[in-house]
């Protein structure tokens, strides 16, 4: 264990960070949160960081539940370890929040990952770890390193147990082409593109599906899944079009308003997600749900952290 070596573990999701955490083999160091009246609140570090290199996990989405938003919280804790002296601040996000605002796509709105972006390199942090960022174009919104990890890392072992000679992959819309194809040609097989229409944000009007699913064990690969409606009208259409059976991977599941009910009642035979966002628990304890498998992903960031502390390269991380 370095001692110049500090590590901090926001809330958005205390146990996957503190798991990383374990698995990095060091302790978190302690947080004390003041609170106010008004919901405002001052954290105070409760470890030297002086010319230390800090690790700050924590991941920046949004939430109505929350008291303060999550990307302010990871803000205000990088700039409380730049003002007590600490030489370098990582931070950790394993869900980059607004990255489906990437682009400017109709008059009058904004580019939140941008915004995002620059505030979290004016607070003072030096390097970013993620995974499966909605648009690999945003490592170019930022000006310091950025380590963008991959799910297929968790991915691909268990497609791998569940392969069949009739698998093959879909995306779920044209955006996600690139990364089901990806999977196609690291499995050998062939790959349907689901176009969807959409009426307004989370409502998908129709769905066309291109290539042929008849007969095929289809699996979707995601990297976020909120309300669950786009994939459950997408997985209708493929079993309209005659497939065997269907499976999702989900990044990030954010699973929001009545996304648990989406799924249990679409064609979908079981969804898997990593736990960027919610632990196991979280995701199950208040729903009667059997279609959802949880995938810990504390490994693979914690082999990121120790490659990078020890100078070393993450490219085994990268399977395609």
């Amino acid at each position: 264990m370095d001692g110049k070596i500090v590590f901090f573990v926001g809330r958005a999701n205390k146990a996957l960070g503190e798991k990383i955490v374990q698995l990095c083999e060091y302790d978190s160091s302690p947080i004390e949160y003041v609170g106010f009246a008004d919901g405002e609140y001052k954290p105070k570090l409760g470890t030297n960081v002086r010319a230390k290199t800090v690790y700050i996990i924590q991941p920046t989405n949004s939430t109505l539940q929350a008291t303060a938003d999550n990307l302010f919280e990871l803000l205000i804790l990088t700039d409380a370890a730049k003002r007590a002296s600490a030489e370098k601040v990582n931070a950790i996000i394993p869900y980059f929040g607004n990255a489906r605002q990437e682009r400017k796509d109709e008059a009058r709105t904004p580019i939140t990952a941008k915004l995002a972006a620059k505030l979290i390199e004016a607070a003072g942090v030096d390097r970013m770890i993620t995974m499966d960022l909605h648009a690999d174009a945003i490592q170019g919104f930022f000006e310091i390193p950025v380590d963008n990890l991959y799910a297929s890392y968790l991915f691909a072992p268990i497609i791998e147990q569940m392969k069949t000679p009739n698998m093959i992959f879909a995306s779920a819309d044209s955006g996600g082409t690139k990364r089901a194809t990806a999977y196609a040609k690291y499995f050998e097989t062939d790959v349907v593109v689901c176009y969807k229409n959409r009426k307004k944000e989370n409502e998908v009007n129709k769905v066309m599906v291109i290539g042929d699913p008849s007969g095929k064990d289809v699996i979707i690969i995601e990297d976020i899944v909120d309300t669950g409606g786009t994939i459950a009208k997408v997985s209708r259409a493929l079993k309209e079009k005659g497939a065997n059976s269907i499976k999702v991977f989900v990044t990030h599941g954010v699973l929001s308003e009545k996304a648990y009910k989406n799924i249990e009642e679409s064609s979908i035979e079981i969804c898997y997600v990593t736990d960027s966002l919610k632990n196991a628990d979280e995701y199950l304890k208040e729903h009667e749900f059997s279609k959802l498998k949880v995938i810990p992903s504390a490994d693979l960031f914690a082999t990121a952290i120790r490659r990078n502390i020890q100078g070393k390269s993450v490219k085994e991380l990268f399977l395609f």
